[in-house]
């Protein structure tokens, strides 16, 4: 899978935007998160919003979940954790459950917009 552009062209009008494939998967929680089955008036775009958001959500739940490494001696004995190295995973899964939280609410505000001039129910 390609994580950036590539041979992206050169840029001769900036409003023209640019297309692209990309396959990515979205864990069961992050579909839950967004209540990506709930879209009564089947727009569309409301479920790309959705979907797309519980792929990004998902990116975070990896890096909130990662492991911390013990450290290793010669021959492989494990010693004390590299403290470091795990006390930057805890900020970063901190970060990481605040961005899937900012994530969540940005997609509850696209929906809004997305659907603004359906008649109310």
């Amino acid at each position: 899978m390609t994580t950036m552009l590539q041979d992206l062209p050169p840029e001769y009008d900036p409003d023209v935007p640019v297309t692209f494939t990309l396959e990515q998967t979205a864990s069961r929680s992050a579909l839950a998160q967004v209540v990506a089955g709930f879209n009564p008036s089947r727009v569309e775009l409301v479920g790309k919003i959705k979907l797309l958001t519980a792929a990004l959500i998902t990116t975070c739940e990896v890096l909130r979940d990662r492991s911390p490494e013990p450290g290793f001696l010669a021959g492989g004995t494990t010693h004390i954790p590299n403290t470091t190295h795990n006390e930057g995973l805890k900020r970063g899964a901190r970060w990481a459950s605040i961005a899937a939280t900012k994530y969540e609410e940005a997609a509850m505000f696209a929906v809004k917009a997305a659907t603004a001039t359906l008649p109310p129910r």
